[in-house]
């Protein structure tokens, strides 16, 4: 509705509105967001069910409201600490919220410092609808409270053999089992910019979320890990056990993540890549006989799993990431790809940061089982690789009947470009080509 520093009739500008149903506010000044009354608001408004307002101000002694979607800016906290819960104990239906704006982690006054753990113990206790939560910029939040038992190296630590790694991703799992849910409810995390989510609550999702469909990452914070920004918070008057230490995502989680979440439709990881040492089973010796591709059997081999399972293999539709590989032997990068295949109704997919080699020879083939679903590719200006292989390009217009976007880090009108638009056209899909 605009700006609310001009509007010096508020109240009764409102009174006529009683049946609105949505309402963005924007308040440039403290001064304003302190005489703003969110109950005065919720209450000439019964119909209200999304709000977006700068910070306001609420009173616990008024009853419950009917707000489902909830934007706010992080200088909320300077004014109301939300461990007391006042912010939103009276937002029972609460279903969406989305945290927008400047840097989280620096309030405007030093002696207000934010208590993330109070922070989610208020939206545990308050808001058990909670489905879906949207951040910008630097936002960390709690999404578990873990057990005492969670150690730091048990998370960086690699076994010493297949038994011993076993043994520690299978005690990481029960400790994960005995976390307690902020967001018991949780089926959406989109960070849109920078994501301050931790690895310890990215692998307590796999394990315990029961609804999660969709998680964008973002990308990587622009400092180093999680030191900095959580060492400038509160956290719960420096008394908060040991345990609760965050560390940043880094590949193994991906890959547990994936490993472990069930529902799992769109995942986006714009920050870390997941590496192939991470994807096979620890210590396995690869045949690089194996994958190499047979005539006996129409060019395609019958592949036997190499990469562990994903336990989102049979939901996945959207899939935004990048794969770490260090060598170009084929048998490498098949590996990844047989993967990929195995998620068969996957519709999109992003490859970014990646070293990943889109030919036959390395194994494109084995995303033939996606011929009824695959809609487009994506190859980001990030990827080390572009498909300009001749072979390679007729196999996924003959194979690949859906797709109808390929879209690659080509500079328009280079003669890269024109050579793949001329081979896509000999093959009579010319259309498909994107160039960014």
């Amino acid at each position: 509705m605009g700006d609310l520093d001009s509007f010096h009739r508020f109240d009764e500008m409102i009174f006529h509105l009683t049946g609105l149903t949505s309402l963005e506010l924007k308040c440039h000044s403290i001064s304003n967001i302190r005489t703003l009354e969110l109950d005065r608001i919720l209450e000439t408004l019964p119909n209200l069910t999304y709000l977006l307002v700068g910070s306001p101000m609420l009173d616990s002694t008024k009853p419950m409201y009917k707000l489902r979607s909830f934007g706010f800016e992080p200088r909320l906290f300077s004014i109301v600490k939300p461990s007391s819960g006042q912010l939103f104990q009276k937002l029972g239906d609460l279903v969406s919220m989305a945290i927008n704006g400047p840097d989280f982690s620096t309030p405007p006054s030093a002696t207000k410092r934010i208590s993330l753990q109070g922070l989610g113990e208020s939206l545990r206790r308050c808001c058990p609808k909670l489905e879906k939560i949207m951040t910008t910029e630097k936002v960390p939040l709690y999404f578990y409270i873990l057990p005492a038992s969670v150690s730091e190296s048990h998370l960086i630590l690699r076994g010493k053999d297949v038994t011993e790694q076993q043994a520690l991703e299978d005690l990481q799992r029960e400790q994960f089992e005995e976390a307690i849910e902020v967001f018991s409810n949780l089926t959406h995390y989109i960070a849109n910019s920078w994501s301050y989510m931790a690895a310890e609550d990215l692998r307590c999702l796999g394990v315990k979320a029961c609804y999660l469909t969709h998680v964008e990452l973002g990308a990587d914070p622009p400092s180093s890990g999680y030191s900095n920004i959580y060492s400038n918070l509160d956290f719960h008057q420096q008394d908060i056990d040991g345990a609760q230490k965050r560390h940043a995502i880094a590949s193994l989680d991906l890959q547990l993540f994936l490993e472990t979440c069930k529902h799992l439709k769109h995942f986006d990881a714009r920050g870390p890549t997941i590496h192939l040492e991470y994807m096979t089973p620890f210590g396995r010796e690869l045949s690089r006989l194996y994958y190499q591709p047979s005539k006996r059997h129409g060019g395609r081999q019958p592949v036997i799993r190499s990469a562990k399972p994903w336990a989102c293999e049979d939901t996945l539709e959207t899939l935004s990431i990048g794969f770490g590989i260090i060598s170009c032997c084929p048998s490498d990068h098949r590996i990844v790809f047989e993967q990929l295949g195995r998620c068969r109704r996957l519709r999109s997919l992003t490859i970014r940061w990646s070293t990943l080699i889109p030919t036959l020879t390395h194994g494109v083939d084995l995303l033939a089982d996606l011929a009824g679903s695959l809609e487009e590719i994506v190859l980001t200006h990030q990827s080390k690789w572009v498909c300009d292989d001749r072979a390679t390009l007729e196999w996924m217009v003959t194979h690949l009947s859906k797709l109808h976007k390929l879209e690659m880090p080509l500079r328009r009108g280079s003669f890269l470009a024109e050579k793949v638009k001329a081979r896509l056209s000999s093959a009579g899909a010319a259309g498909i080509l994107h160039v960014t």
